[in-house]
C-alpha cells in the first residue's frame, strides 16, 4: 500500500493511465479551486498539478491512448489537459450546473458528460461544441460511460433506472431497471461484455454489456461510490461509503475479500486484507506491532 498526502482538499476520483504509468487523483477546494495532481506510480514522484477549475474537480478520465485527460467540474466545466506538456487543451461551458461525470469515446473524438442539470452531453472534440444534448431525466445525472465499441453510452444517477443512448443520432434507446435509488458509477468492462455499477441501495451489480440484462447483485452493506471491473471479467472491486474496497468474484458474485488501508503512528503505509473465510494478510509493520 502506499499513502499519497501531498493532495488539496478531498479526493473525489482517482484514474491510471492505460499504461498504468500515472495515477491521476482529483479533487481540490469547494468553491475555490479545482486540483488535478499526477504522480509517477514508479516512485511516487508528483509530476504535475494542473489548475484551471474553479470549483472541486468530482471526475477525471483518460483519453484510451493515454495522451489526454477530462475533467467534470462543480463548476459547470469540462476541461481537457494534455498528459504530457499538462497544458489545458479545451474548455467546454455547455452544462449550467454541476459536473459530476466525463468519458472519453473509445476513438478519443468524443466527450460524454453527465451534469446536475439533468442532462448528459455529447461533446465533439475538432469542433468544440455540444454534437448532442441527452435529456428527458428528472433528477441529477450522476455517472456516464462509453461502451467500448463506441455504439453506446449509459448514464444514471438520482434516477431509478440505466439510460442507452447511441451516440451516433443523440437518441435514447432504452430505458432499464437499475438500483430503485441513486447510481454513483457505471463502467463497462474492457471487452463490453459487462457493465457494472455502483448503487445507493447497497449493492453493485453486473448487467449484460449488450442487452443491459440483470447477470449479479453483490450485497455489500454500505452505499457504493466506486465500482470497477478487472480486465479478463473475472473480479468485481466495489469502494463504498464505509471506507472499504471489496472484491468479487463476477461469475458467482461471491464475496473474495476485504481491503482496509491504515495509517501508522509512525506515518508508515499499513494494510489489512481478509477474506469470509477468517484468513487474513496484512503488511509486516502491523503484524510486528499486533
Amino acid at each position: 500500500a502506499k499513502l499519497l498526502t501531498n493532495v488539496l482538499g478531498a479526493v473525489n476520483d482517482l484514474r491510471f493511465n492505460p499504461a498504468g504509468t500515472i495515477l491521476a487523483v482529483a479533487g481540490g477546494q469547494p468553491s475555490a479551486k479545482g486540483d488535478l495532481r499526477l504522480y509517477q506510480t514508479s516512485d511516487w514522484k508528483l509530476l504535475a498539478t494542473m489548475r484551471g477549475h474553479d470549483d472541486v474537480i468530482f471526475s477525471v478520465a483518460w483519453s484510451n491512448d493515454g495522451t489526454r485527460l477530462a475533467t467534470a467540474s462543480f463548476d459547470h466545466k469540462v476541461k481537457v489537459w494534455d498528459a504530457a506538456t499538462h497544458a489545458e487543451l479545451q474548455t467546454y461551458t455547455g452544462h449550467s450546473d454541476f459536473v459530476y461525470a466525463v468519458a472519453f469515446s473509445p476513438d478519443g473524438k468524443k466527450l460524454a458528460s453527465a451534469s446536475k442539470d439533468r442532462t448528459v452531453q455529447l461533446i465533439d472534440l475538432a469542433s468544440g461544441r455540444s454534437q448532442f444534448t441527452f435529456s428527458g431525466m428528472e433528477q441529477d445525472v450522476l455517472a456516464v460511460a462509453f461502451h467500448p465499441d463506441g455504439k453506446s453510452v449509459v448514464s444514471s444517477g438520482f434516477e431509478t433506472a440505466i439510460f442507452w443512448w447511441n451516440p451516433l443520432n443523440g437518441e435514447k434507446v432504452k430505458t432499464q431497471g437499475g438500483h430503485g435509488i441513486a447510481v454513483h458509477e457505471l463502467a463497462f468492462s474492457k471487452d463490453g461484455s459487462r457493465l457494472v455499477s455502483a448503487g445507493a441501495d447497497r449493492t453493485a451489480r453486473v448487467w449484460d454489456g449488450k442487452s443491459g440484462a440483470p447477470l449479479k447483485s453483490m450485497a455489500v452493506g454500505s452505499v457504493v461510490y466506486a465500482v470497477a471491473i478487472s480486465p479478463n471479467n473475472a473480479l468485481v472491486a466495489s469502494g463504498s461509503f464505509d471506507g472499504l474496497v471489496r472484491l468479487w468474484e463476477e461469475k458467482t458474485g461471491r464475496h473474495l475479500a476485504t481491503f482496509v488501508a491504515l495509517h501508522g503512528d509512525k506515518g508508515e503505509d499499513q494494510w489489512l486484507a481478509l477474506t469470509p473465510e477468517g484468513y487474513a494478510a496484512a503488511a509486516d509493520s502491523l503484524f510486528s506491532e499486533a
